[in-house]
């Protein structure tokens, strides 16, 4: 009789036992799952060496695996400054610190964490199948709505303003590029008819610098000025020339 008890309650206890096991293992991947959104991204709240600032990481280059998280791809410089700007660029990695399957950043089941990039809408969001495979349950995703790239970009408005003649030039934001690709957003201004004039970048946040070339012939030397701006950030640079 004691045998037939103690087989009855262990065949009652090992469901829960396995229950609370996996609720655990899906706790600790939605904590994974949102430090390697951070490490892909960057974070909104604290300032955070991620991929897309470090070297101008794009999903569309590694989609479906995040091995390049851990292992530095041979297409990228060693990290030092970007053509001897101000920011610095790179590698940086391995920018992922947790459970690995396969030589990718896995979730708590040890199945790796995939990467959803839509093309079309420019969205992007990680998901865990560990969850799904084991209990059947939905696949965790973080965030747990699809983001626009575009909101994870920080936005830099440059204000020119002065009273000289021929103060012509151009306004760029530099960044690193994809796979060493320097990415460039610029605008043209002159201020010789209005006494300010103001230019605003869209670009991916992290290190990146704000640079004035003035046109042939302008009475100025230019200009070089840092930033490490948080996704979402905006920062506003006013110049007098």
């Amino acid at each position: 009789m004691a045998v037939a008890v103690l087989a009855i309650l262990a065949g009652t206890m090992a469901p829960l036992a396995l229950k609370a096991i996996d609720q655990r293992r899906a706790e600790a991947t939605r904590k994974s799952l949102k430090l390697a959104f951070e490490a892909l991204f960057g974070a909104r709240d604290h300032r955070l060496g991620n991929m897309r600032a470090d070297f101008g990481f794009t999903p569309s280059r590694s989609y479906g695996r995040l091995d390049i998280m851990v292992q530095k791809p041979m297409q990228v410089p060693r990290y030092g400054r970007n053509e001897g700007a101000s920011f610095f660029w790179g590698y940086n990695g391995p920018y992922w610190h947790g459970r690995l399957q396969d030589g990718a950043p896995a979730d708590a089941w040890g199945n790796p964490i995939a990467l959803d990039f839509d093309r079309n809408a420019q969205t992007v969001q990680l998901r865990s199948t560990g969850g799904r495979l084991r209990t059947g349950a939905a696949d965790l995703k973080y965030p747990p709505v699809p983001v626009p790239l575009a909101s994870l970009n920080a936005c830099v408005i440059v204000a020119i303003s002065g009273t000289g003649q021929n103060l012509r030039g151009t306004i760029q934001v530099r960044y690193p590029g994809a796979f060493g690709d320097r990415l460039v957003e610029t605008a043209l201004y002159t201020i010789e008819d209005r006494p300010e004039q103001s230019s605003v970048f869209w670009v991916p946040a992290g290190g990146m610098e704000v640079v004035g070339r003035p046109g042939q012939g302008a009475g100025w030397a230019g200009f070089q000025i840092p930033l490490d701006l948080r996704p979402g950030e905006t920062r506003e640079v006013r110049v007098q020339l």
